[in-house]
């Protein structure tokens, strides 16, 4: 019999990056909404987006967009893509192999994506400072020249560590247990199709959100931090911990599920689905 076809390298990551630009361009407030809310004081996520429409207009909500749309060429494509042509390689791995396959695939991919993470936090919190201090960028180019040239190449790298490891909790969380989830779903209940991939996606998403939050707060504060504010990881998360408590490394959090579950059942049923229709197989 004919083997099943299989998605060449280049359509791997052609795919994953269209799932990720199509999922971001609908759920961009809600990341507006997350980097605010870590970076400013809000009673929640309503009286945050209140603020922002009242001060900048709905338009507000999608500040730093073109970051947006660019992180998921830089970072979702090569995340996505490698994780669908690793799952295939490996021989129906187990769960544990999932976890570290989506893990790996998060770290490389955010090392790449560094640049864009470091724009989208500054574009989508410059909008929320006084005037006077506001950096104004035009866009994204604007923002990595003037940076490159105002404080050095090394700056558009700043918080590589704390990205690469929320990115490697997340992505275990969330590629692995997509993955996983699918497969018990389907075993327990029979359920395939849609309905599996939605339910996986929302498990996987709040399984992403709770390995990756704390790490994700300190990225924020170290990224949007003034300089010689922190030395580093561990005195971000002393400070952190002891002026606002244990519980402040999970702030942000119902913001980030609100943005990363609808982002997560868009992205991989588009995944799951556009593969299926190329190769008669879902990709994960």
């Amino acid at each position: 019999s004919a083997k099943p076809r299989t998605l060449n390298t280049a359509e791997s990551f052609g795919v994953a990056g269209l799932s990720g630009c199509l999922a971001t361009c609908c759920v961009h407030p809600m990341d507006v909404l997350r980097i605010r809310m870590q970076v400013g004081s809000f009673s929640g996520p309503l009286d945050c987006a209140k603020a922002v429409v009242k001060s900048e207009g709905p338009k507000g909500l999608y500040a730093g967009l073109t970051a947006g749309i660019a992180r998921q060429i830089a970072y979702s494509m090569p995340r996505m893509g490698l994780y669908t042509m690793a799952l295939k390689k490996a021989e129906s791995p187990n769960f544990g192999t999932k976890l570290l396959l989506g893990s790996a695939c998060g770290g490389v991919a955010a090392v790449i994506g560094v640049p864009t993470e470091v724009a989208l936090v500054r574009m989508a919190a410059d909008a929320r400072a006084p005037v006077a201090e506001r950096r104004n960028y035009k866009n994204l180019f604007d923002l990595w020249g003037r940076v490159a040239k105002e404080e050095g190449v090394g700056v558009l790298w700043s918080g590589t560590a704390p990205t690469v490891i929320r990115a490697m909790l997340l992505n275990a969380g969330q590629l692995g247990v997509y993955s996983e989830a699918k497969e018990r779903i389907k075993a327990a209940t029979g359920v395939t199709g849609l309905v599996n991939q939605a339910a996986s996606a929302l498990i996987s998403a709040s399984a992403a959100v709770a390995m990756s939050c704390p790490a994700d707060v300190i990225k924020s504060r170290l990224q949007n931090a003034a300089p010689g504010e922190y030395a580093g990881i561990a005195d971000c998360f002393g400070k952190l911990t002891k002026t606002e408590g244990i519980g402040a490394l999970w702030k942000g959090s119902g913001p980030a599920v609100m943005k990363l579950a609808p982002y997560t059942v868009i992205a991989f049923v588009f995944l799951d689905n556009l593969t299926k229709v190329i190769t008669g197989k879902e990709a994960m």
